[in-house]
């Protein structure tokens, strides 16, 4: 999606693709933290202290993801707390 993107490493706003931070929002949102958008969000960071939760936060990943009109190929969670994800818009 062409979008305004930040760029930080030049302190700048520029034109271009904006999914990966697209993608950021929605895993590091919390729902009702968004005031135009208060149903999205997969809060990702309750999830990262509680290892039985790994499982919900990757559903919760690929949901909201899903809800946003990506299509979801891999969703993938390392004991390290990093996330592999491949998605992409349907264009």
């Amino acid at each position: 999606m062409i979008d305004f993107i930040q760029n930080s490493a030049q302190d700048s706003i520029d034109v271009g693709l904006s999914d990966t931070q697209h993608i950021e929002d929605l895993i590091v949102l919390c729902k009702g933290w968004h005031k135009f958008y208060p149903f999205i969000g997969a809060c990702a960071h309750t999830h990262l202290h509680n290892e039985f939760s790994h499982l919900e936060m990757k559903q919760n990943i690929f949901q909201e993801l899903e809800n946003d009109g990506m299509r979801v190929n891999r969703v993938r969670l390392s004991s390290r707390g990093t996330i592999d994800l491949q998605a992409e818009y349907d264009e």
